[in-house]
């Protein structure tokens, strides 16, 4: 059974995370005066998470999870006071809700890796 729920930890926060960080791209690149990248590459150089090109162990994937995570969560949490400058509550809101997700889903990963 704690194998089973590793998995879908994992597996939803590969699927899940992505998707709601792109999704918010548009609304927090607005809030900034910038434009959302318009291709993988263009999006890849802003990237400050690295890309694997191996296949890592099991356990190494989790920790470059957790590390995507803690980055992405630290990303949103030094855009919330530009958000706040510009008085755009809406967009510091998202950025509070995936600083929430990503900070929890880094605990989860936490927790396999301990």
């Amino acid at each position: 059974m704690k194998k089973t729920l590793s998995f879908a930890a994992v597996h939803f926060t590969v699927a899940f995370s992505p998707g709601c960080l792109l999704t918010g791209s548009e609304r927090v690149g607005g809030a900034l005066g910038e434009r959302a990248p318009g291709s993988y590459r263009a999006y890849g150089q802003l990237t400050s998470i690295e890309e694997e090109e191996a296949v890592p162990s099991a356990e190494d994937m989790i920790r470059q999870l957790l590390i995507g995570q803690e980055t992405v969560a630290r990303t949103a949490r030094s855009v919330i006071d530009a958000a706040d400058a510009a008085n755009d509550e809406p967009t510091a809101d998202l950025l509070t809700q995936r600083m929430q997700v990503h900070e929890k889903n880094a605990w989860m990963l936490r927790s396999m890796v301990a």
